[in-house]
């Protein structure tokens, strides 16, 4: 069974992301959390395009070099959280083997 795209109100979600690209809990700085899911949410939205764009780069800039995600920028650990990077589809490619790697490892 395919599952299809929901057409949905972006308009909050877009008003909400912040100028980096990410989103923060209830406002705030951006976190890697809130902007997985919300690039799950609209990733193949027609009007939620560039804020994806957006999105995939902040959410690429919090890949560290062990190939783990941070939490947020200013953290320089890896955490669970890059299960939730993959999961959104901001990484593929090398990127994206070297997330798998710190995942299984």
């Amino acid at each position: 069974m395919q599952s299809e795209k929901v057409a949905l109100d972006c308009a909050p979600l877009l008003a909400a992301q912040n100028p980096d690209g990410g989103w923060g809990y209830r406002g705030g700085s951006s976190w890697t959390e809130p902007a997985a899911y919300a690039l799950l949410a609209l990733d193949g939205q027609p009007e939620a395009g560039p804020a994806c764009e957006r999105a995939r780069r902040f959410l690429a800039g919090n890949q560290r070099a062990d190939g783990g995600f941070a939490p947020r920028p200013s953290v320089e650990e890896s955490t669970w959280v890059t299960a939730l990077a993959m999961l959104s589809g901001s990484v593929s490619g090398e990127p994206g083997r070297r997330a798998v790697d710190w995942l299984v490892s």
